[in-house]
């Protein structure tokens, strides 16, 4: 009789420990909504409303001695649930902080030598000649600096001279920055092969916002969307494979894609004399690939979203794959073991990745790309809005995120917008418009002398572009604009 009571007492203190802490959970899962403000104020309320008295009630009740096992059990669970989404919450807030959060850029700059070379580290070029461009910015001077060695300066106005003269080893050493050293790994014979970098060197500056604020919940806006072909740091400066402009319009629900050639060839803002490819303007900083579709399609663009390629091969993954239609069947030129079927394939993030990237199996090229990159964005649109996907993978999706994506869209306008969604739950209707040109060769503003694959824009289907995004962003529907 005597064991039974104590352990009724154990009982009794375990069973008011779970009502109380439960009671504190609740408060934490209701002050995580209401932080988080994605949840529309018609579900918010109801359910911080709910979720108190439930929880109150039920640790009133056990408190009285009243069912309070099945009342314990039912708490445990409700806390487990509450927690899970306090975690939910938690990720999407810490996501959207981070991401809009990376105002820094970062210029890479190297020692390249021949593979063959005597020299083994940096301190072995002490005091010996270093090739080098003679017109170069601050950061360059910057990381000239913390070579911490001393060296003798050959400056060159070509880069394709700079180049050559190390291959040809008239000079033994050059200092470069990473858009000369992947422009030459992809544009000079050899180069790639026979060389070999001796010493890297970082050099961070802060980024101008240029970000044009609307209520993006009411008003019709563009998204910069830049696919950069770097598998790291989403701070370093890179080429910019994928050129799309995504313009919303929040009040018809309709979202056109404007995707533009990398190789298109424009006067990238702010330069006189030459012009150079649309994917070299990343080189300067997201900042001058906006300005220069600014400038080209005489329009303004709200925001970016900058993401790489490990993000598309990661998030494809998580929501486990996607379906893609291709017009025709290739194996893969940048990824050799993957093959595309013709028609429907279901595809996992290396061949969404390998599809959204092919170009060289494709008569039109570039053009085409672009076509199966954006199939690519509404395959996975798709899939996040029909499937369970987003849900049931969500912790992983948003660790994929936060180190592969930026953007300078602000926590409360992301929030903002997916407070949007889930009051809203539209239907989007996606269009695609693709800006073409013709094949050509041409001198660079970034390589100089060096003549190259440019893409000479057709100006009249810039003109058409120019004319479906500012009729979107003036409120127009796809109807109106003959879409």
């Amino acid at each position: 009789m005597a064991e039974k009571k104590k352990n009724n007492k154990y009982v009794k203190i375990i069973t008011r420990i779970i009502g109380v802490l439960s009671v504190i959970i609740s408060i934490i899962f209701i002050g995580m909504m209401f932080y988080s403000n994605i949840i529309p104020n018609k579900f918010l309320y109801p359910a911080m409303i709910f979720i108190l008295i439930f929880t109150i009630l039920c640790t009133i009740l056990i408190f009285k001695n009243k069912a309070k096992i099945v009342l314990s059990v039912i708490l445990l669970i409700t806390s487990s649930l509450c927690l899970l989404g306090s975690n939910y919450f938690y990720q999407t807030i810490h996501f959207m902080d981070v991401i809009n959060n990376q105002t820094e850029e970062t210029d890479l700059y190297y020692v390249v030598v021949l593979k063959q070379s005597k020299y083994k580290n940096i301190d072995d070029i002490e005091n010996q000649e270093m090739g080098m461009m003679e017109s170069q910015d601050d950061n360059f001077n910057k990381a000239l600096e913390r070579l911490h060695v001393s060296t003798k300066e050959k400056n060159y106005q070509d880069p394709l001279q700079l180049a050559n003269d190390l291959l040809n080893q008239k000079i033994e050493v050059i200092f470069v920055k990473n858009i000369f050293k992947d422009l030459y790994d992809d544009e000079v014979k050899n180069f790639k092969e026979n060389t070999k970098i001796l010493y890297e060197v970082s050099v961070k500056t802060t980024k101008e916002n240029i970000s044009k604020k609307v209520d993006m919940t009411k008003e019709p806006f563009s998204l910069y969307i830049s696919g950069i072909d770097v598998y790291g740091d989403m701070m370093t400066k890179s080429q910019s494979d994928v050129n799309i402009i995504m313009t919303v319009n929040p009040n018809t629900h309709e979202i056109l894609l404007t995707s533009i050639p990398r190789d298109y060839y424009v006067q990238l803002h702010g330069t006189t004399g030459r012009k150079d490819k649309l994917t070299h303007a990343a080189y300067y900083g997201i900042n001058m690939s906006v300005t220069t579709l600014e400038d080209l399609l005489n329009t303004k663009i709200n925001h970016y979203f900058r993401v790489n390629f490990d993000a598309v091969i990661k998030v494809v993954d998580a929501i486990g794959g996607i379906d893609v239609y291709s017009d025709k069947a290739f194996r893969s030129t940048t990824m050799s073991s993957i093959y595309i079927n013709e028609g429907w394939n279901h595809l996992n993030g290396k061949e969404a990745l390998a599809f959204s990237r092919e170009r060289k199996s494709y008569a039109t090229g570039d053009r085409h790309r672009g076509e199966n990159q954006q199939n690519v964005i509404k395959a996975m649109v798709n899939k996040v809005t029909s499937s369970p996907a987003l849900l049931t993978n969500y912790n992983e999706i948003m660790n994929i995120l936060t180190g592969s994506f930026q953007t300078d869209i602000e926590t409360k306008e992301m929030s903002d917008l997916i407070k949007f969604q889930l009051d809203k739950m539209p239907s989007w209707n996606i269009k695609t418009y693709n800006l073409n040109g013709t094949d050509s060769e041409n001198l660079t503003y970034s390589l100089g002398s060096l003549v190259r694959y440019v893409m000479e824009p057709d100006m009249k289907t810039v003109e058409q572009g120019s004319k479906y995004i500012n009729g979107m962003l003036e409120g127009k529907t796809f109807k109106e604009l003959g879409l």
